[in-house]
C-alpha cells in the first residue's frame, strides 16, 4: 500500500533475522472483532454491475451504524468508499460525490428507522432503493466511476472487511479471523494482522488498511505500549 505511513518514520531495529523467524518492534493497536466474509471471485472478472452493487450493499450492512459517523467523526459513507479501495487516492476522486449521491437516495428509506437501520439493510429495503437510483444514473460513460471500479478491483480481491474491538473499520486478508491482532510495526506503511500462537510468538496473516490510522495517527499513544514481536 503506497502513500501511507502507519508506522511512522521511526527506525525499525531487526532484533533477529533467523531463517524461520524475525523479531520486529511495534505495538498492538487493536484486535479483530468482526469480519464481513470474502468477495466472490468472479465479481470483477465478469464485471456484472448488478451483482457487484448487490455485494457492495451487503458489505454496507457490515459497516452501517445508525449514528452515520465513524469513530473519528467522518461520515460513514466516505469511510466506506475508502474501505472499498483501500484508501484509493484519499478521497480525491470525484466518484465519491457520485457514490454519495446514490447513497443519499437510500437515506430516505432509513429516516425514522434509526433503530432498525441494520435490519433494513439486510432485508434488502435499502438495496431496492439503491438499485432504483443506480438505474437512473449514467454509469458506463462516467470515467470517475470506472476509475473507482478499477481501484476496487485492485484492492478487494483476497480481502474482506474487518471491524476492531474499539470500532475501527478496515480491509484485511481473507484468512484473518476474529481475535487476530491489528498491529503497527515501526516504519511500515500499513498495519499488519498478526495471530498470536500458543508459545507467545505471532503468525503473519498479512497487511491491512485501517481507516483512521494510515498516516501515523496511532503512534503517539501506541509507542507507550511498544514491544517486540517474534514473527514466524
Amino acid at each position: 500500500m503506497k502513500n501511507f505511513s502507519a508506522g511512522g518514520e521511526k527506525a525499525q531495529s531487526v532484533l533477529s533475522n533467523w531463517p524461520k523467524q524475525i523479531i520486529l518492534n511495534g505495538f498492538i493497536f487493536d484486535s479483530v472483532n468482526g469480519i464481513s466474509g470474502k468477495w466472490a471471485d468472479d465479481v470483477f472478472s465478469k464485471l456484472e454491475i448488478k451483482k457487484l452493487f448487490d455485494r457492495i450493499i451487503q458489505m454496507m450492512s457490515f459497516v452501517w451504524s445508525p449514528h452515520t459517523r465513524y469513530i473519528n467523526g467522518e461520515d460513514i459513507i466516505d469511510v466506506f468508499a475508502n474501505l472499498l479501495t483501500a484508501g484509493g487516492d484519499n478521497g480525491k476522486t470525484p466518484f465519491h460525490s457520485y457514490f454519495t449521491a446514490l447513497y443519499n437516495e437510500t437515506k430516505k428509506a432509513l429516516r425514522n428507522r434509526v433503530g432498525n437501520g441494520l435490519r433494513d439493510w439486510k432485508q434488502g429495503v435499502v438495496l431496492e432503493k439503491f438499485w432504483e437510483a443506480l438505474k437512473k444514473t449514467p454509469f458506463s460513460g462516467d470515467e470517475n466511476a470506472i476509475k473507482f471500479l478499477i481501484d476496487m478491483a485492485i484492492a478487494i480481491p483476497n480481502r474482506q472487511l474487518l471491524r476492531t474491538h474499539e470500532g475501527y473499520l478496515g480491509l484485511g486478508p481473507n484468512v484473518m479471523q476474529q481475535g487476530d491482532k491489528v498491529c503497527v510495526l515501526y516504519n511500515a506503511r500499513a498495519p499488519f494482522v498478526l495471530r498470536e500462537l500458543e508459545d507467545g510468538c505471532f503468525k503473519l496473516i498479512g497487511e491491512c488498511y485501517v481507516h483512521g490510522v494510515m498516516h501515523g495517527e496511532a503512534l503517539e499513544e501506541g509507542q507507550r505500549r511498544s514491544r517486540a514481536f517474534t514473527i514466524r
